[in-house]
């Protein structure tokens, strides 16, 4: 089992730059202002013969006894509960505080072995500032500073020595398949997120934005391993109002680029609404395969609530009509047992790929059924279509006349790929190319075709 190292400390000590620093990344949102991490971030990264993975967690304040502080004090209590070693992180600059004695006092009860680190120690002269901090009654601090890459060396020898030899199985072991649950704010993504993982690593609560950073986690379950990643919810335009707002939505739709399988979390009570669409078509947009999940399906009482929510799908929806619809309740897990099952389904799809000689064989036959209609009053012939990507699945249609493709016929070719070849949950690229023939018979002589006359008379290339 790969250890786990958690970072912990109060607000505003450089957390969360120590974490990006640590995993080479900028996953975990970095601002001065306090209290901007909330929920705990995994990462895993590599040093030595180590894999390690690292937990961020949100400033920690002992004293808070409700509200938002509180549920980041319970989150940073179960990191360390669940932590092989514990990275206490300080302000060299501002100190020894009583918040800083009281972690000290909590962590030297917990049993867990600790590491004292000294941020913001950006010379040899800053050194010295660490002196105050050993009233607080420890043995050793390490100097450090995560923003310029200093002491990084000496704190990974420490943290080596305090850890297990690495498994080389664990190293080579899948990533899996990364699953983004997204939607507006507050539609249910971090009760769902904790009901899949089995315990409270995401901070719930009434409030809509309480999750402002994506956090991920690699699960194994019966149908599989999997990533899985709750974001930022997706506001309305004219509700990104703050720039710490704006940053967790493009981080949010990073994290779907990203992805494989993009969940969708749609409030059953509220239904799908416009902002779900756009979402939804922001996932489509990116290629990614979807799956629609109706959270609090079990607060729907009576038919008139049911049928609503499904015409409102209908409605709103009908442009992913294609993809999985999974109905369930984060309280009573109702309905949570078929989703993996069905994430698994759509990734195969998303990754699917039909030979050529089958394509060919659907390509006569949905143009025997309905051909294409005539361009400027000539017949638009389609010659054949291969697949040349995945992920999404891409067809490229060769044909006399690409300009005469309308929308309406690629569409029917769509809905006929999804008749015979299933692609559930997967948005389809559909291609058309000038035939190769047509290409070198233009070139041959161009005066037979409109396009060249243009070129001749307007010095255009194309």
């Amino acid at each position: 089992m790969t250890p786990l190292v958690a970072i912990v400390g109060r607000p505003n000590v450089g957390k969360s730059t120590l974490f990006n620093r640590l995993i080479h990344s900028r996953k975990a949102i970095v601002q001065d202002d306090p209290g901007v991490t909330r929920d705990r971030h995994y990462g895993t990264t590599i040093i030595d013969d180590h894999e390690i993975q690292l937990v961020d967690t949100g400033g920690f304040v002992p004293e808070a006894q409700s509200g938002i502080d509180l549920l980041v004090r319970e989150q940073a209590q179960l990191a360390v509960d669940e932590a092989d070693v514990v990275l206490l992180v300080l302000d060299a600059r501002e100190g020894a505080t009583a918040q800083d004695a009281e972690l000290v006092r909590l962590l030297r009860r917990s049993g867990k072995p600790v590491l004292h680190l000294a941020n913001k120690v950006d010379s040899a002269k800053q050194e010295l500032l660490i002196g105050e901090l050993y009233e607080l009654g420890v043995e050793q601090i390490i100097p450090i500073s995560a923003e310029h890459a200093l002491g990084l060396e000496l704190l990974a020898d420490r943290m080596c020595e305090l850890l297990p030899p690495m498994d080389p199985a664990i190293r080579e072991a899948s990533d899996g398949i990364r699953v983004a649950l997204v939607g507006r704010p507050n539609a249910g993504k971090s009760s769902l997120f904790n009901a899949l993982v089995g315990e409270d690593r995401m901070i719930v609560a009434d409030e809509p934005g309480t999750t402002r950073d994506s956090v991920d986690l690699r699960l194994q379950t019966p149908a599989g391993v999997f990533v899985l990643v709750d974001t930022a919810g997706i506001r309305r335009k004219k509700a990104k109002s703050t720039t710490m707002e704006r940053f967790a939505i493009l981080r949010a739709i990073r994290d779907v680029s990203h992805s494989d399988v993009a969940c969708l979390v749609i409030d059953s009570e509220l239904g799908p609404s416009d902002q779900d669409a756009r979402v939804a078509s922001m996932v489509e947009d990116a290629g990614r395969a979807i799956v629609l999940v109706l959270t609090k399906y079990d607060l729907l009482r009576g038919r008139d609530a049911f049928r609503q929510l499904d015409e409102q799908l209908e409605e709103r929806l009908s442009f992913v009509s294609h993809a999985p619809t999974i109905k369930l309740s984060s309280v009573t897990r109702r309905g949570l047992k078929h989703l993996w099952p069905t994430v698994r389904q759509v990734h195969e799809s998303w990754s699917r790929h039909i030979p050529t000689a089958e394509l060919n064989r659907f390509l006569e036959q949905a143009v025997a059924a309905h051909a294409p209609p005539a361009h400027r009053g000539h017949p638009v012939r389609l010659y054949f279509v291969s697949q040349p990507q995945v992920k999404p699945p891409t067809f490229v249609v060769s044909t006399s006349t690409p300009a005469g493709i309308t929308r309406s016929y690629r569409r029917f070719l769509i809905n006929r790929l999804r008749d015979r070849f299933g692609f559930a949950g997967t948005p389809l690229r559909l291609l058309f190319r000038a035939h190769r023939e047509v290409v070198e018979r233009s070139t041959r002589n161009p005066r037979k075709t409109g396009k060249m006359k243009t070129q001749k008379k307007t010095g255009r290339r194309y």
